[in-house]
């Protein structure tokens, strides 16, 4: 990581706290999108996993910055995107992606997406819809055909730049 991008990063980190010395998951939706520089629909998740690396207690409403800071130094800085959004995708100490792994992405983007507002009255289309997903993603990503997504598959799929697409898109119908 070259001195630019480490300044970048601390500069956006201090933004991001400006005055604060904890946020809410509320608060991290900036944070993803500004400090880590991944799609937002990814805020529950990298906010459970920092607490959970940290060993904050799960309960905990707001992350404390110096847990924030211990994170990033370890799993970000001089990492890029698409390897920080594998890891957050994998279980903690595997190196493959599992289609359950999907399951809190898909139940916080089910409960916030706007363009899925409409699945929300309806918990059983809901897991239907999430299933289906998952499948074409492992259908089009997964070449080995045994429900494990590497980190080879991962990089040299387009899955970040659909999870960008739908972070950023009301009419997720849109997104292929």
């Amino acid at each position: 990581m070259n001195r630019d991008d480490r300044q970048a990063g601390e500069l956006a980190i201090q933004k991001a706290f400006e005055g604060k010395n904890e946020v809410s998951l509320d608060d991290f939706e900036g944070i993803c999108i500004e400090v880590l520089k991944i799609p937002k629909i990814f805020k529950k998740m990298a906010f459970e996993r920092i607490k959970e690396l940290e060993k904050l207690d799960a309960e905990l409403a707001k992350l404390p910055k110096q847990n924030f800071l211990n994170y990033y130094k370890r799993n970000c800085e001089g990492v890029d995107v698409k390897r920080q959004v594998f890891t957050l995708l994998a279980k903690q100490d595997k190196n493959f992606i599992a289609p359950e792994d999907f399951k809190p992405l898909f139940k916080n983007l089910l409960e916030t997406h706007p363009g899925l507002e409409f699945l929300q009255a309806t918990p059983e289309f809901q897991d239907r819809y999430a299933d289906t997903v998952v499948m074409r993603i492992f259908f089009i990503v997964d070449s080995n055909d045994d429900d494990k997504i590497t980190w080879r598959d991962f990089k040299l799929s387009n899955l970040l730049e659909t999870f960008f697409q739908v972070s950023n898109e009301n009419d997720i119908n849109v997104v292929r």
